[in-house]
């Protein structure tokens, strides 16, 4: 019976080691340059092939790429140790002439947690014949935009992805650009454009750099031949990186708990401000950090008395109700609460309303 009890044990102490072993994942390349790709030729795609090093399986549980232009496919069994797989990444070249660099982020799960990879494509696409105002329908200032919108997406904190916007000149004269941006964007662009040049601007994101978290939209200043000639939207979602979080962390982590997830604030009249509230609870462990109160129209506007919550105490989520311009109209709009909650770092809750006379 002791003989069968060292057994066990070695055996539940051999199963514990497995299940701490660390991803190891070696991708045999992370970018891939395409060169020169012709519009026309459409989808373009590359594989790229990963090992499993390390003594435990794991498995690719998302491959997400930087936009839809974008489409990655990954195998989807688990990858045993020496075992190998790939993730195929598809870029689509039709309508975006240009130089492009696309990034994809993997992630891994493994027993010791899930870890992420990034892997990057670039190229240039040949364009095709045709005129540049067919290519750039935005005009600020003579300078042709493909778009007037710079889209981020979802970043995590502390990273600084970069993206790209093309643009031209679609006169016969150079023309100097000047970009005034916020301090969190690093802007690089080319001071003078050539006559019927095509080029592009790089815009990089220093996530680090700024305090607000969940939906970022910021303004970019254009000046050609140094005149005001409009602006541009740099958009971004910044998101909390709980990837890197062990079990230990995990379970000491802070709960987020609403006392409701919709509010009724009956009949307002309209011409008046308004306020509501409700709860919000700390139910873990660890203090509970609430970075935003995010609302979904401009005439709402979402705060809280304490951003700090230690282990189960609450505070309240002040709902404020503009209704000066609004007409009479039942309302349900949803506000957004960003937190260091891993389990549920953004929190939805509905409120609603009736404007009357």
């Amino acid at each position: 019976m002791k003989k069968s009890f060292i057994i066990l044990s070695l055996l539940c102490g051999a199963l514990t080691l497995v299940a701490q072993q660390k991803v190891e994942i070696v991708f045999n390349e992370t970018e891939y340059d395409f060169g020169n790709i012709r519009e026309e030729d459409g989808k373009v795609s590359h594989i790229f092939t990963f090992h499993n090093q390390g003594a435990a399986p794991f498995t690719i549980k998302m491959v997400t790429a930087s936009c839809g232009c974008t489409t990655p496919e990954w195998t989807k069994a688990p990858i045993p140790p020496k075992g190998s797989g790939s993730i195929t990444v598809t870029y689509n070249a039709e309508g975006r002439p240009g130089p492009f660099h696309k990034g994809v982020t993997v992630i891994i799960g493994g027993s010791s947690g899930d870890i992420t990879e990034t892997l990057d494509i670039k190229g240039y696409v040949s364009p095709k014949s045709q005129p540049l105002s067919e290519s750039y329908p935005y005009n600020l200032g003579n300078i042709l935009f493909r778009s007037t919108i710079v889209p981020f997406g979802m970043i995590p904190k502390g990273k600084t992805p970069e993206r790209q916007l093309e643009i031209a000149n679609g006169t016969n004269e150079p023309l100097k650009l000047m970009i005034n941006a916020p301090k969190h964007i690093i802007v690089q662009a080319p001071a003078l454009i050539k006559p019927n040049e095509e080029t592009t601007i790089t815009f990089k994101y220093l996530s680090n750099q700024i305090d607000k978290w969940a939906y970022v939209d910021d303004e970019v200043s254009i000046s050609v031949n140094d005149k005001p000639a409009g602006k541009l939207n740099v958009r971004a979602n910044i998101q909390e990186d709980f990837s890197k979080l062990n079990s230990k962390e995990r379970m000491s982590a802070p709960i987020a708990t609403l006392s409701a997830k919709k509010i009724n604030l009956g009949k307002l009249k309209i011409g008046g401000k308004y306020t509501g509230k409700l709860a919000i609870k700390n139910s873990g462990i660890n203090p509970l950090l609430i970075r935003s109160v995010v609302a979904e129209s401009t005439y709402m506007k979402g705060s809280v008395g304490k951003s700090t919550l230690k282990s189960g105490k609450s505070t309240d989520i002040k709902i404020e109700i503009d209704a000066t311009k609004l007409q009479p109209f039942a309302f349900y709009k949803t506000m957004e609460i960003i937190t260091n909650d891993p389990t549920n770092p953004t929190i939805t809750f509905v409120v609603e309303w009736q404007t009357v006379k």
